[in-house]
């Protein structure tokens, strides 16, 4: 609409008005346009609405002078819940192989109707599994003596990286989600982030001794 308004006292053609129109729309998107970060080390302006979790990077490497200290995965517990699944199916896949004549009479099914339900069922289960295995593989944190970087995949397919610098961070602290998670060793570590008007909290969730790495991070930030 401002455009529209600085153009209606000027007599242009229908070519050059539609050109204006574009210049003026172009010359707007340009500048909200975010610059591009290509050195991962170098230090942006800092704003409160720049959160280090939006820095996101392709696949970073490893820098000239820098030390890797850490590479942490999730702790083996988050893959309960998938092993739980796949046990209610597996068991229900060898009833129904056992008891497969009995079950179609009783639901009044074709013959080899079980046979359907028995795939389906398996499809699922490995699925599940496959994709608990997956979110594991590639959900990792690398941390080295100047930034932690994390690496995860993220709906399946997009694969994506991020990373906090050390400086920025002024806090480390434990949490435990329970009494298990304090008896196998494993927990949340959650990092207060400088964001120049607020701290905002960075979570390395489910690793195992999170205390150690507690440790390690404090003696260098």
């Amino acid at each position: 609409m401002d455009i529209g308004r600085e153009l209606l006292g000027k007599k242009l053609s229908a070519p050059n008005f539609l050109r204006s129109m574009s210049d003026g729309v172009t010359d707007r998107l340009a500048l909200n346009r975010t610059p591009l970060i290509t050195n991962p080390l170098q230090k942006e302006e800092k704003s409160p609405r720049i959160r280090p979790r939006d820095r996101r990077v392709e696949r970073p490497k490893q820098l000239a002078g820098e030390t890797i200290m850490h590479r942490v995965r999730m702790h083996w517990i988050v893959h309960v819940p998938a092993i739980m699944i796949f046990g209610v199916f597996s068991g229900i896949t060898v009833a129904l192989t056992i008891y497969h004549q009995a079950f179609t009479e009783m639901l009044n099914l074709a013959p080899h109707s079980w046979i359907s339900i028995v795939l389906v069922l398996f499809v699922l289960s490995s699925a599940i599994i496959s994709n608990s295995f997956l979110i594991w593989f590639y959900n990792y944190y690398i941390i080295t003596d100047c930034r932690i970087m994390h690496f995860r995949i993220k709906n399946g397919f997009h694969y994506e990286a991020e990373e906090i610098m050390l400086d920025r961070i002024k806090y480390v602290d434990v949490r435990r989600p329970s009494l298990i998670a304090l008896i196998i060793n494993y927990g949340h570590l959650e990092l207060g982030v400088d964001l120049n008007t607020d701290i905002s909290i960075f979570r390395i969730r489910w690793i195992k001794s999170p205390h150690q790495l507690m440790h390690d991070l404090n003696k260098i930030i």
